[in-house]
């Protein structure tokens, strides 16, 4: 792994934790190279020292830093977990390489200065040692902590299965897409899904797992909304809709953090997920934004389904990885 990669992962653990700041001493911007790395290590630094908060919002940061949003985005692409041991190796990786390089254009020089002259520098030689010992320093890396290891065998013996919101179909805390051509009745069924969920009933003969809903509404009108609503006579589903006095917000904006203040383990719909942001869904720096808000709501508990149309199955369809898809197929046509 080169030393930009290493500063990227590094900058992705600081997003997320940025009072790992505080646990490498003289951790200054010159360690970073100069660009958008620097200026993102300079943004994090001075909003930790403002606000002091637990995580730094990319969308503030890119602001902040004078960034793209699309580069701030990739630097948490990957879901790094903030562990402090990690990023000290990281930050000591970084040094090494720092070092390593300085070490041999500074031994270049002195080579050709002895060749050319049979002198040497006594202070390029001094230089030349200190850099060698930074270099040479632990070579192991961090210790794998024990227990991360685990066997297949000691896997089937975990008290751990899989649990579903509705029976073989939504697993619980997911993130899973309906995915299909426009027309086909998507809707209907994300609808029909918050119903017999909120209700704790059985869909299509499938049994559910009851806990709170919210329909996010970023596509229908409001009477639109209403008519399916009592078409279905769904009542306890809470509709987030463009109407309401404060709007849904889009997943790319800064107000997104509203979704963290939803009811706890609720099941969470996006209709659709390409109207739930204002950025390019086949940018994959683009969608790495978007996928990590969605993720994090996973992380605090929450399922998501994501409601997505397909109109030219090469052109428009969405970078969303494999595993969190569920095609849906014309069989559900109503």
């Amino acid at each position: 792994m080169n030393h930009l990669e290493l500063e990227r992962e590094a900058l992705g653990q600081l997003i997320l934790s940025p009072a790992l700041l505080e646990s490498s001493e003289d951790l200054l911007p010159d360690l970073f190279e100069q660009g958008e790395n620097r200026r993102a290590f300079m943004g994090v630094a001075a909003l930790w020292e403002d606000l002091r908060p637990e995580s730094i919002d990319p969308g503030v940061l890119a602001h902040k830093a004078s960034l793209p949003a699309t580069f701030v985005a990739s630097l948490i692409d990957g879901n790094f977990r903030p562990d402090p041991k990690g990023f000290a190796w990281r930050i000591e990786s970084i040094r090494k390489h720092r070092a390593a390089a300085e070490l041999l254009k500074l031994a270049q020089d002195e080579g050709h200065r002895f060749l050319s002259s049979d002198e040497i520098d006594a202070e390029s030689l001094g230089r030349i040692h200190s850099l060698w010992d930074v270099v040479a320093g632990d070579r192991e890396g961090p210790a794998i902590p024990a227990g991360s290891l685990k066997t297949g065998a000691e896997l089937q013996a975990l008290d751990v299965k899989v649990e579903y919101r509705v029976d073989k179909l939504l697993p619980a805390r997911s993130l899973t897409l309906l995915y299909g051509r426009s027309g086909l009745g998507k809707t209907w069924l994300s609808l029909m899904i918050a119903k017999a969920v909120q209700e704790g009933r059985p869909l299509f003969g499938m049994s559910t797992k009851a806990c709170p809903v919210v329909y996010v509404d970023y596509e229908n009108p409001l009477n639109v909304v209403v008519d399916r609503a009592r078409r279905l006579d769904i009542r306890g589903v809470m509709f987030w809709h463009l109407s309401a006095e404060t709007p849904p917000p889009k997943l790319d904006s800064p107000k997104w953090e509203l979704f963290k203040r939803l009811p706890e383990g609720s099941l969470i719909v996006f209709d659709t997920s390409r109207a739930s942001h204002g950025m390019d869904e086949n940018d994959s720096e683009a969608a790495a934004l978007v996928m990590g808000r969605l993720k994090e709501l996973r992380e605090l508990g929450h399922d998501i389904v994501c409601v997505s149309s397909r109109e030219n199955p090469r052109k428009n369809r969405p970078k969303i990885p494999m595993s969190a898809r569920v095609y849906f197929p014309s069989a559900f046509a109503a």
